[in-house]
């Protein structure tokens, strides 16, 4: 199965997907994109950490920032493979349920599938969102929320500074993130026979579940902030 087939001929790699489901070439692909995210983002981070770091700070706690933050890298990267897995388990039994509720007639392996071969646009994203950084300039960044998490995206134009939820929204209003659901809807469609009507309407609803549980993570997120200043 040639799994590079999701940039330019999704219906043909989802007919076999259909026949012979496959999880873990996608799960290794991403897992390495990753991998390699958090490697390049790791001096954006340290850079922003720094530069926003109260003046008079004591070398000793200086220090002790910079090792946790050396740590994290490598925390990261052993973790990579862990999320990767425990997000697609999440949003594969919430595609499934959707789907089995909708009247098809799923199997969880396919659906793992469909989405772990749609999630190497959104692993891509991540990466291409640091090369931007790179190529900006790690000077333009002032704060965390100068960093860009993906590419093309309406943050990217528009600013959203304060606004958590605004910028969770934008940042999903993006060409790789309409790809990413326009590869679930073929898959979809697919590998459960089903229209392309139907299947629009069960990834929209896997969208508004996932979108509604980030935007209600980062409004708690800021009011937990607001609070603690």
């Amino acid at each position: 199965m040639n799994t590079l087939e999701i940039f330019y001929d999704p219906f043909a790699l989802f007919s076999r997907v259909n026949a012979r489901p496959n999880w873990l070439r996608p799960f290794v692909i991403v897992t390495l994109l990753g991998i390699l995210a958090v490697i390049l983002m790791s001096p954006v981070i340290r850079h922003v950490v720094l530069n926003n770091l109260p003046q008079g700070l004591d070398e000793e706690v200086r220090a002790d920032l910079l090792a946790s933050l050396k740590f994290s890298k490598y925390y990261g990267i052993i973790l990579a493979p862990v999320y990767t897995l425990l997000k697609w388990s999440i949003l594969a039994f919430f595609l499934f349920s959707i789907s089995l509720i909708s009247g098809a007639e799923p199997t969880f392996r396919k659906t793992l599938s469909v989405l772990g071969h749609a999630s190497i646009i959104m692993a891509l994203d991540a990466v291409l969102s640091v090369v931007v950084v790179y190529a900006r300039g790690l000077n333009s960044l002032q704060s965390p929320e100068d960093i860009p998490t993906t590419v093309l995206s309406l943050s990217n134009f528009i600013s959203t500074s304060g606004h958590p939820v605004l910028r969770l929204i934008m940042d999903n209003a993006g060409i790789l993130s309409i790809w990413y659901l326009a590869l679930l809807v073929i898959g979809v469609s697919t590998t459960m026979k089903l229209s392309k009507a139907k299947s629009t309407m069960i990834v929209a609803a896997l969208w508004m579940i996932q979108t509604g549980f980030l935007v209600g993570l980062a409004m708690f997120t800021s009011r937990y902030s607001s609070l603690a200043n």
